[in-house]
């Protein structure tokens, strides 16, 4: 057995005494920790543990629909001055080159305020998306992402562009 064996026998050694001598010192059994554990967690309110709060927290409610149709839904509903257009082309703001399109564009007056890219888990590593989230910045106009495998409630969403616009 080396050296480095001998330190790291004696370190797993005394942690392993300390937890033993920690369990000593309460009277509770492990099958009653155990058992404790599951009783909080399926307690009458349902926060019990972190599933159960975001089971039960209607920002992170899925519905299923996705994410392009809670968009839509939500700027009928609470953005009815602006102008939504989709699939806009990152030319229509002085672009040139290859680009990937904004998902959603919001207008007021004619004059883009908001850009939404409905994305991937790695669209953010194509140059194409990075070009145009380039291409927004030096137009002046902000661009949030909405992620489709995230859950993205109407709440979430409606909170969101509410921050923003």
């Amino acid at each position: 057995m080396g050296l480095l064996d001998k330190v790291l026998g004696n370190i797993g050694k005394a942690i392993g005494d300390a937890v033993g001598d920690a369990l000593k010192g309460t009277d509770t059994k492990p099958s009653e920790v155990s058992q404790s554990t599951d009783s909080f967690a399926a307690d009458e309110t349902g926060y019990g543990n972190v599933e159960n709060i975001i089971d039960n927290d209607d920002m992170y409610y899925d519905d299923g629909r996705d994410v392009r149709v809670k968009l839509r839904e939500v700027f009928a509903s609470d953005f009815t001055g602006y102008e939504i257009r989709e699939n806009v082309l990152p030319q229509t703001i002085g672009g040139t080159g290859k680009f990937m399109n904004y998902s959603f564009g919001v207008y007021s007056s004619g004059q883009p305020k908001l850009f939404i890219m409905v994305i991937g888990k790695t669209t953010c590593a194509k140059r194409e998306y990075r070009w145009s989230k380039e291409q927004a910045e030096k137009a002046g106009v902000r661009l949030i992402n909405f992620m489709e495998h995230e859950p993205n409630s109407v709440k979430y969403i409606t909170q969101r562009l509410h921050k923003y616009l």
